[in-house]
């Protein structure tokens, strides 16, 4: 899983999509969305470009 998490960022890097891989470290399929999300919500909003 890891290793296609690299490869598609490889592939959006190309495409110049700012892409970051993180692998949450001690984290089980049922902790890590809550995890994830918000590390998400983070990298996401810190990429948005608003104007007032």
């Amino acid at each position: 899983m890891v290793e296609d998490a690299e490869k598609l960022k490889q592939v959006l890097h190309k495409y110049h999509y700012p892409v970051n891989v993180y692998v949450a470290p001690k984290e089980n399929h049922a902790s890590v969305v809550p995890t994830i999300m918000s590390r998400m919500f983070r990298f996401g909003c810190s990429q948005l470009q608003v104007s007032i």
